[in-house]
């Protein structure tokens, strides 16, 4: 199971949590402004946040130390995510741009230019040769990370993308926005495998499930705002109930059998 959550908030800290108690552990202060992206890294070791302030942190978690802050966006930090071996990071922002960084030197390596509109998530493919942006401009794009280049355009929405992420074994990419369908694609060609409909909102968060069975689903809305859904059957199987608000982010526990949520209604 999870061993630590972390979460960002509109007050501009990074909160580190006992999933077992559900106690706040640490809250981790550096931001000005809402903190509006957050990843762990794949040891479990350090934590990336972006923000408004058009930045992104780098955090120890053990002692909640800031390591280092990666400067050069020009305007809010929506996305962020740790490569799969956990040596680099990727950040979306609303400038357009997605920029790579050595997590250990600090550095800028690249930027990849090619949306015309706000990005919104980021994610890395498995084997983190690719990685994959989704944006305001209804496109999802795969990016060759080696060398910057843009792989390939995927367009198909007919409103504003929000989250994107990839399947575990890296052959689909989920993805769902404003137009409230959530669409599946292969990585590959690009060629639309699933659309699947059912929330009264927009999509706001997406979450593979560690065997890439099931999709979990979030979106704007109070109510029924969580979903999943069987994606080799394209049927959903559950609807969650109990949020207040929109769900911005979704997780799956390492084995599968539980699903994280977080909420603009302040509760997990």
């Amino acid at each position: 199971l999870v061993s630590i959550i972390v979460t960002g908030s509109e007050c501009g800290t990074v909160g580190l949590w006992n999933p077992a108690t559900g106690t706040l552990l640490r809250s981790l202060k550096g931001h000005r402004g809402s903190v509006r992206s957050v990843a762990i890294s794949p040891d479990g070791r350090h934590a990336l946040s972006g923000g408004r302030d058009e930045t992104v942190r780098l955090w120890e978690v053990a002692s909640g130390r800031l390591v280092r802050s990666f400067e050069g966006h020009t305007d809010k930090v929506n996305a962020v995510a740790f490569s799969p071996d956990g040596g680099q990071a990727l950040s979306g922002s609303t400038d357009r741009t997605l920029r790579l960084w050595d997590v250990e030197a600090g550095t800028f390596i690249r930027k990849f230019i090619g949306h015309s509109k706000a990005v919104t998530s980021v994610a890395f493919t498995p084997d983190g040769k690719y990685a994959v942006s989704a944006s305001w401009d209804k496109t999802v794009k795969v990016w060759d990370v080696a060398k910057g280049r843009l792989r390939g355009i995927i367009p198909g929405h007919a409103d504003k993308i929000h989250p994107v992420t990839v399947s575990p074994n890296g052959r689909f990419i989920a993805s769902g926005g404003l137009g409230r369908v959530l669409r599946l694609w292969e990585l590959k060609s690009g060629k639309p495998i699933l659309r699947l409909n059912g929330h009264t909102g927009g999509i706001t968060a997406l979450a593979y499930s560690p065997d890439g069975r099931y999709v979990a689903s979030g979106s704007l809305g109070g109510g029924s705002n969580m979903k999943i859904w069987d994606v080799r059957a394209g049927l959903p199987v559950r609807t969650f109930t109990g949020h207040g608000h929109a769900v911005w982010s979704a997780v799956f526990s390492a084995d599968g059998r539980r699903v994280l949520s977080g909420s603009y209604d302040k509760t997990l």
